[in-house]
């Protein structure tokens, strides 16, 4: 359940095609023009990313382009922005949008009316959760579906930080809805006033930010971009609640002196900031999934993507099961003779072997491992230094799992 706009462009006829624009590219000129950041996926794939969880995601097709943009997470002021920016490239390109947008916002330009729209949405979707679920507990909202999520047990999650279940009742019946919209959209207002600006770190802040010290210099430029938002909410409202501990850790992991706007008041929270601070469920192909540590990065490789910080590294790459065992006629035990086990609680089977280090200085302890399903085999790879976290590689192996399992 999420609120969207849905867009594509109208056909072209032939005879006028010759005449029309690159249309991706007259999008991507748009978007610089704008100060909007353009991202490139593939061969005729791009977004334009408005705010932190707000994307506008197009594609080439044949007759020219289509795409969307989930507005649940970012908010109303998304919304909008994407609405406005898909009017003024259909200006500028020449070219009919083709759009549907459940809010009505593309066709009345009503602000309030949308806030409205986004107020019951998220009234409906809390209730409903709280009413299906009574004090649910370690439930994730408003993240991604191709993401990961955090692994705790605790609370309801959102993108902006945990809501006690207990609270939620308290919330939505309250005479406005704008207090707890206020910390669950990113973008609430029509501007990128204070609040966009805290909302927006808060963002980072939970769910990208590694909480150490810069490792790469994607890590660095997220965590400057932290502190600029926060940094410009408390200058447009000197009176906003701002996260001070969060604030000066980062810059402290960022090598940099406190900053001067870092003070009260100060922004009450249960806990300390991010996600990333603890394990993480990490999605894989086929519906497989591992539990991570959160500090962990990311890397695409030609051997598929890899999980690492500066001592481990994960890979998980599943299989077809035909392929890996070819002729399993004699069980999984025989197949596998001389591995170890691990005991689940499905029907899956884990099997595993651990070498150790040669004598180079660059070598690591090395487990390998297998997760057989029905169909499809998880074939795992984990590597570290320290003796010590050869109990890390093993439960993360142990803690992979298919979200479907296959029947037999």
């Amino acid at each position: 359940m999420s609120l969207q706009i849905l867009f594509e462009t109208a056909p072209i006829p032939s005879t006028a095609r010759m005449l029309q624009p690159n249309l991706l590219r007259e999008m991507q000129l748009l978007a610089r023009r704008l100060g909007l950041r353009w991202v490139e996926w593939g061969p005729g794939e791009a977004g334009v990313e408005f705010c932190p969880g707000g994307t506008l995601y197009v594609a080439q097709t044949a007759g020219g382009l289509r795409g969307s943009a989930q507005s649940s997470a970012a908010g109303p002021g998304f919304h909008k922005a994407a609405a406005d920016f898909l009017l003024t490239y259909s200006r500028q390109a020449w070219v009919e949008l083709r759009v549907q947008d459940e809010t009505g916002f593309w066709e009345l330009r009503d602000f309030g009316t949308l806030r409205q729209h986004f107020y019951t949405w998220l009234h409906d979707m809390l209730y409903t959760l709280t009413q299906v679920q009574p004090g649910a507990s370690g439930i994730h909202v408003n993240f991604p579906t191709d993401a990961w999520y955090p692994a705790r047990r605790e609370g309801i999650c959102t993108p902006l930080g945990v809501l006690a279940a207990a609270e939620v009742p308290s919330l939505l019946a309250a005479p406005s809805l704008t207090p707890l919209a206020q910390q669950f959209f990113v973008w609430p207002n029509v501007e990128r006033d204070a609040l966009y600006h805290r909302n927006a770190a808060l963002w980072l802040l939970w769910n990208d930010c590694t909480w150490t010290s810069p490792r790469t210099p994607l890590e660095r430029n997220l965590g400057e971009a932290a502190l600029a938002h926060l940094d410009a909410a408390r200058r447009l409202d000197p009176l906003l609640p701002l996260p001070l501990a969060a604030w000066s850790e980062l810059a402290a992991l960022m090598e940099m002196p406190t900053p001067s706007a870092c003070v009260p008041p100060d922004l009450p929270l249960s806990e300390p900031i991010g996600y990333r601070r603890g394990d993480l469920l990490i999605p894989f192909p086929h519906d497989w999934v591992a539990r991570l540590p959160g500090r962990f990065l990311f890397a695409e490789t030609d051997k598929g993507p890899i999980y690492w910080d500066l001592d481990r590294t994960f890979r998980l790459v599943p299989m077809p099961r035909q392929e890996v065992l070819q002729d399993d006629s004699a069980g999984l035990d025989a197949f596998f003779a001389g591995w170890q086990t691990l005991p689940r609680q499905d029907a899956c089977r884990t099997f595993f072997q651990i070498h150790p280090p040669n004598n180079s200085p660059a070598s690591h302890w090395i487990l390998t491992g297998a997760v057989v399903d029905a169909d499809t085999i998880a074939m795992v790879a984990a590597a570290w230094k320290d003796p010590q976290d050869e109990r890390w590689a093993v439960q993360a192996l142990s803690s992979v799992r298919r979200l479907r399992t296959a029947p037999g």
